[in-house]
């Protein structure tokens, strides 16, 4: 039986390189700005991954396809002469800044659950992007 680091085919396989993470700074700017604004009463960054275990094999962790970021934004109605307070589900998938970034499968599957059951779905590259869709959705916020 061949050793781990060997290929069948073509030889050793080479070292792999690690990918750089260019939605990495759009996740840390958005969670930053939602710091900030008290609208902003739950904030839940979700990651999705795997890593190695030392006696061998790896563990899996967080559902695929699910967006980065949930909120719970709270929502002042004034209906009737009346205040209600309630709150407004979003989901928020942070892309990289350079406009490359595209929905993985698993992803767009998650955003049509999320637009079939009324759950706000936004796709962002910056904090700016953010405020719009927030606008959008006539939510309040600090500026």
């Amino acid at each position: 039986m061949s050793q781990p680091h060997d290929c069948p085919i073509g030889g050793p396989k080479k070292p792999r390189r690690k990918r750089k993470n260019l939605e990495a700074p759009v996740q840390k700017a958005v969670l930053q700005w939602l710091s900030t604004q008290p609208n902003a009463i739950l904030v839940e960054r979700r990651q999705t991954g795997a890593f190695a275990l030392e006696g061998g094999g790896y563990v899996k962790f967080g559902v695929k396809g699910r967006a980065d970021i949930w909120v719970e934004w709270r929502k002042v109605t004034r209906l009737w002469g009346n205040t209600v307070d309630g709150e407004v589900h979003i989901e928020i998938e942070c892309k990289r800044a350079d406009g490359k970034g595209q929905l993985s499968k698993d992803q767009k599957k998650f955003q049509e659950y999320c637009l079939t059951n009324c759950i706000s779905y936004l796709i962002v590259t910056s904090v700016r992007e953010l405020k719009i869709g927030l606008t959008k959705l006539g939510l309040d916020f600090n500026i």
